[in-house]
């Protein structure tokens, strides 16, 4: 389900909101990327945006996003930058619950098949 994030209070009105389409390589990759690097990858993720630049327009597509970062407040960059962090443990964290369920039916079946095997040897 995608996330969105309002922009807080004492910052420019706006928001941000990302899909929740994350590959594994991803997942893992985004701590590694510089600025430049970590926004066109934001970028991607956006499905909705309208955030406020220091010339008084606004970047409302993640297209106009990839280009025109640079162009933020730099109180409003560093919102986004923690906003990424936040999104990345989002998703990571549906990931968990899946594997979590898995892992536990996967468990569940082995005890029902040991206990089975263990009343017929008898």
């Amino acid at each position: 389900m995608p996330q969105r994030y309002d922009v807080p209070d004492d910052l420019p009105a706006g928001f941000v909101e990302f899909g929740d389409s994350w590959s594994y390589a991803e997942l893992r990759q985004v701590d590694s990327l510089d600025d430049a690097g970590l926004m066109a990858f934001v970028a991607r993720k956006i499905i909705a945006v309208d955030l406020p630049t220091v010339g008084g327009d606004s970047v409302s597509t993640s297209d106009a996003f990839a280009d025109r970062w640079q162009e933020l407040d730099a109180r409003l960059f560093q919102w986004l930058l923690s906003v990424s962090i936040r999104e990345r443990e989002r998703i990571g964290q549906l990931g968990e619950s899946t594997l979590r369920a898995s892992l536990k039916s996967y468990v569940e079946s082995q005890a029902t098949t040991k206990a089975t095997n263990a009343e017929q040897g008898k």
